[in-house]
């Protein structure tokens, strides 16, 4: 079966996705800081590294052919704003990077809908850069 790798494996989504993947039989690849390794599934293969960088991890993502990019602000708010720039868009450019670096085929972006929100402008600003960044090739 093929091999996923996964950033955000502990959050929220990642939790739940993994499970059902394994069950599924892929062979699991997530990224995940140290003090975190102990939230993933112990089927999976832990990658150490630091989402905001990826030459901390890029090496690892092959052979995946599926690399699926979920980190983000949690319990996003417009008081955040800076963090969507310097987390959510910094991590996607990271992830994107090492997935094109690895040969990735294919690139899952856990994005937003776009429906436009004056309160949370930024944070959908965000995300439409980083799901603009595979169109960019």
């Amino acid at each position: 079966m093929d091999t996923i790798f996964i950033t955000g494996g502990t959050g929220y989504i990642g939790s739940r996705i993994i499970p059902l993947l394994l069950q599924k039989g892929y062979n699991i690849k997530a990224l995940t800081r140290p003090d975190s390794s102990n939230k993933i599934p112990t089927e999976c293969e832990i990658i150490r590294g630091d989402a905001l960088d990826s030459d901390t991890y890029k090496d690892f993502v092959k052979p995946s052919k599926i690399f699926i990019h979920l980190i983000g602000v949690s319990h996003p708010k417009p008081s955040k704003k800076n963090l969507f720039r310097s987390v959510d868009l910094v991590s996607v450019e990271e992830a994107n990077k090492a997935a094109k670096y690895a040969g990735v085929g294919h690139f899952i972006y856990m994005s937003v809908a776009q429906k436009q929100n004056r309160l949370m402008q930024e944070y959908q600003t965000v995300r439409a850069e980083g799901e603009s960044l595979n169109k960019k090739q």
